[in-house]
């Protein structure tokens, strides 16, 4: 088993494990925008522990100045007992202790017994002290309504088009709705932006609601309004939102 900084090779695998392990976490806990958030602040504190080639166990460390702090201590279900856990706060302790940070803080749920019989073990204490939090107005505070485009060319075929925001999958292009617009000059607009089709025959289907999708590249809450148009353009060119 080895404890190494983590690599932008990680991702896949990392998300998967902490989906597994915390299958209960709030959809804020988002684990690839977790991931880079952190890889933007003290990336060498984001640890990972393999076997072979595996990925069984992550540690996600910081140091303001003042204290440490620690989370995101996961390991695969499969491999618990083995050390791995430990070996991740061994690490984590001694890359903070060569920044000088004096103490590690923890957070664990009062309810969960086991781990804090782990982290006994290792040391800590429960202190007491009332945990409090605010979230920042740095993510998303209100549902955000977009548009979609249906495009139908003469033939009636419809017009797909791979996306890097939704993990490779085919999608209809669309995309928000700036203030004072209406919704068929943003459908107009955003099909024109990504496509560079003119669409005509705008006509509505249907709204649908999507919260928080792991399909999505960020957790973000949508409401779709969907219409079905027609172009008679052939000349597509794609931005760099396919």
């Amino acid at each position: 088993m080895k404890v190494r900084s983590y690599s932008e090779s990680d991702e896949a695998a990392v998300a998967k494990l902490w989906r597994e392990v915390f299958p209960g976490s709030p959809w804020w806990n988002h684990p690839e925008t977790d991931i880079q958030r952190k890889l933007a602040v003290q990336r060498e504190l984001f640890l990972v522990a393999t076997i072979d080639s595996e990925i069984v166990g992550t540690a996600m460390a910081g140091y303001d100045g003042h204290r440490g702090w620690v989370y995101y201590v996961a390991v695969s279900p499969r491999r618990r007992r083995q050390g791995i856990g430990t070996a991740l706060m061994k690490r984590a302790e001694e890359e903070l202790a060569k920044l000088g940070c004096p103490k590690l803080n923890l957070q664990v749920r009062a309810s969960n017994e086991e781990v804090v019989a782990f982290y006994r073990k290792l040391g800590y204490e429960i202190e007491e002290r009332v945990s409090m939090g605010k979230r920042l107005a740095t993510e998303q505070q209100y549902p955000e309504p977009t548009v979609g485009a249906l495009i139908f060319d003469p033939e009636g075929r419809l017009f797909l088009m791979k996306s890097h925001k939704w993990r490779g999958k085919y999608v209809v292009p669309g995309g928000h709705i700036e203030l004072g617009e209406r919704m068929e000059d943003a459908l107009r607009r955003e099909v024109k932006e990504e496509t560079n089709l003119d669409v005509h025959d705008i006509t509505f289907l249907c709204f649908q609601e999507f919260l928080c999708d792991d399909d999505f590249w960020q957790p973000r809450h949508f409401i779709f309004f969907d219409f079905a148009c027609r172009t008679n353009s052939t000349d597509v060119r794609l931005n760099d939102e396919a």
